[in-house]
């Protein structure tokens, strides 16, 4: 028996490629026997299937009414069944179906029967036993504009000699889905205007719902993915991707930072385990086709723009509340009537938005009463803040304003945000951040990476952070960072309660202590006396360190059990990564969680442990310009062969390494991939 599993986003024609193999063998000589069309749907059962079964198979009416469980018409079915070769079509499977209760056996066919089946979910297909597995995707630009131009139809579409040029935008808003390209194009087959044609751009730009048959030829439909995801919980993580913009590549990793600061991964037990549920949650929405992988970015996820709008209806409330998350890009100038919109918004995101084309904003500080999440993306021209721009949002919850990477002041106005939770500084300009910081008492994250400007971190900021378990105190900077109070910034790490320290004695320059999950992400940097290195209890998602002037890196003990992905750059004197003791041998699990490694100019590296680990979970390995590095970890039998798909590195690197016999290097070559 072959199972066939035909998976995607709802309308991207998965029905309609069902209905044609269903049409090739009504109108095509064959060797089967008999072809059973059955339309499952989402509140199909068992008893509906077995009726559609019985009748293609004409089974009397007298033997069937006799068989009075499902158990018995099950039987029934069996008999006739496994003296045919049969070809069963599946459409639109929700859950899965246990075909053997339908009377389908899967083990004693010996007529090489078929089964195909529909379905919105990969891991549905899964579970179907499906042996292959195969994706629907989208219609190619071509195939979908002359889908869409033969449902508009020639009349409209000759109605003025710019029209043409239109329907290629629309048909290109539609990207790809085949359901969208057919309702949008019904809709359009009367409009013979180029205001009408200029109005549905705009329309399906802002406010797709208005486009007739919108709501209830696709997004009602396409809701039944959404209504499918289990718990409230990865349905609020989904809906919240559509504050990013369309067709945008999402970070994974940062997805699941904003996920955390939301408070959606509230019933994970510790900063590590939100990460690992977000991990979860954010693979779950890949097969559910409601998050797509990025070919070229193995770390990013991209949401169909139609899945996006259909996100953002839900988020409106079904199209009543229009105001409720608003997104721009490239904005322009703003006017009065487009500022207001915001009192009603409670998500807001702006891109490639400079301030000085909001001119009512300059004039008068915006009301944002509701507003309970404010990104800021890729922004670079935005060198500062309007007067008072952030004193009337009383609800603010989450901030982000790591796009603004031109700015290098913080508004004081941010210091009195008490209902923050969380704040991401990192990427800008900021040097020095008030001790009014600690006002912030709900503040749950405070992100500051790769803020290389940044003189210091407060004194009492940490303390006074609230000893929750989804704390998250990240700080990635110059060397500057612990200078001008470092010693004094030290002292207070090691007096927090809820921080336990290394054994090892104490330095006033910080020499070693481990972070518990209350403080789950701090990365430290000194100069001179000791070396600098990153610390970190539990790891959530990436670790990364630079400009590392030690030689070498964890000394046994300080290397937590690492977890995701560590990434290490520039460290010019770096010899050993992790250095070869007692007090590590004892440990040599703590790599068991490890799936991705970067090592990424390391001039000096000669040894990543001078020993063999054990890597079960690693993935990805990245080495660039470590050209001293000679020998990979890898026990000759590495379980690590288990899950890895990719090493990168120079191509000379790799050609001198050394390895412990040649079958070793024959196994994993095979995973390498020059870096191009």
């Amino acid at each position: 028996m072959e199972i066939i599993g035909l998976y995607g986003i709802g309308g991207v024609g998965k029905t309609t490629l069902l209905k044609k193999i269903n049409n090739y063998f009504l109108t095509t000589d064959h060797n089967f026997e008999v072809v059973i069309w059955v339309v499952v749907s989402k509140s199909a059962s068992i008893e509906k299937v077995q009726e559609v079964i019985r009748n293609k198979l004409q089974i009397p009416d007298e033997t069937w009414q006799s068989r009075s469980s499902k158990d018995d018409k099950a039987m029934e079915i069996w008999k006739v069944l496994k003296t045919k070769k049969f070809v069963l079509l599946l459409d639109d499977i929700w859950e899965q179906l246990d075909l053997i209760q339908v009377g389908v056996s899967l083990q004693d066919n010996q007529y090489k029967s078929k089964i195909i089946f529909t379905s919105q979910s990969e891991d549905l297909c899964h579970q179907m036993k499906a042996q292959k597995r195969i994706r629907v995707e989208c219609l190619a630009p071509d195939e979908a504009l002359a889908l869409f131009q033969e449902e508009v139809g020639e009349e409209a579409l000759n109605s003025h000699p710019d029209v043409l040029k239109l329907a290629k935008v629309v048909a290109e808003e539609c990207t790809g889905l085949l359901l969208a390209l057919i309702t949008i194009g019904r809709a359009l087959a009367s409009a013979k205007t180029l205001a009408r044609w200029e109005q549905a751009i705009k329309e399906l730009r802002n406010f797709p719902a208005k486009i007739s048959g919108m709501e209830d030829e696709l997004f009602h439909r396409l809701k039944f993915s959404y209504d499918s995801l289990q718990g409230d919980t990865i349905k609020s993580c989904f809906l919240y991707c559509s504050i990013f913009l369309e067709d945008c590549e999402i970070s994974i990793n940062k997805l699941i930072e904003l996920w955390i600061g939301e408070g959606f991964l509230a019933e994970a037990g510790d900063i590590y385990e939100a990460c690992v549920l977000g991990r979860k949650l954010e693979q779950d929405l890949k097969l559910a086709c409601l998050l797509e992988p990025v070919e070229t970015q193995e770390y990013c996820v991209k949401m169909h723009e139609v899945i996006r709008d259909m996100a953002l209806w839900i988020s409106s409330e079904f199209g009543k509340e229009k105001n409720k998350v608003l997104v721009y890009d490239h904005a322009g100038l703003f006017e009065a009537q487009e500022v207001a919109r915001w009192k009603e918004a409670q998500r807001l995101s702006l891109w490639n938005t400079s301030f000085e084309e909001i001119n009512e904003i300059d004039q008068t500080p915006t009301q944002c009463p509701n507003l309970q999440t404010f990104l800021i993306r890729k922004c670079k021209d935005l060198h500062e803040f309007p007067t008072g721009f952030f004193l009337f949002m009383p609800a603010i919850r989450v901030l982000d304003l790591s796009g603004a990477s031109s700015i290098a002041e913080l508004p004081v106005e941010i210091y009195n945000l008490v209902t923050l939770e969380y704040l991401e500084l990192s990427h800008t300009k900021i040097s020095n951040l008030s001790g009014e910081l600690k006002n912030l008492r709900q503040l749950r994250c405070l992100l500051l990476d790769n803020m290389y400007s940044l003189q210091k971190i407060p004194l009492q900021v940490i303390s006074n952070l609230p000893l929750w378990f989804r704390q998250w105190f990240s700080a990635f900077a110059g060397d500057n960072v612990l200078f001008d109070g470092g010693s004094a910034l030290v002292e207070e790490l090691q007096s927090l309660e809820h921080m336990k320290m290394h054994p090892t004695t104490m330095t006033q320059r910080l020499q070693r202590f481990n972070l518990t999950q209350a403080i789950a992400f701090v990365f430290v940097f000194e100069k001179n006396e000791a070396p600098g290195k990153p610390f970190c209890e539990k790891l959530p998602s990436t670790g990364s360190c630079g400009n590392q002037r030690g030689k070498r890196e964890e000394p046994a003990g300080m290397v937590p059990e690492l977890t995701c992905s560590m990434h290490l750059e520039n460290c010019e004197s770096m010899e050993e990564l992790v250095s070869s003791d007692d007090e590590f041998e004892e440990n040599l699990s703590l790599f068991s969680r490890l799936t991705s490694l970067f090592l990424i100019n390391l001039p000096r590296l000669q040894s990543i442990y001078s020993h063999s680990l054990l890597l079960p979970s690693l993935e990805t390995i990245s080495v660039i310009d470590c050209m001293m590095l000679r020998r990979l970890p890898f026990y000759p039998n590495n379980t690590a062969a288990d899950r890895l798909k990719k090493i990168t590195g120079n191509q000379s690197w790799w050609d001198g390494l050394l390895w412990e016999d040649e079958t070793t290097r024959h196994n994993f070559s095979k995973y390498f991939s020059r870096r191009q």
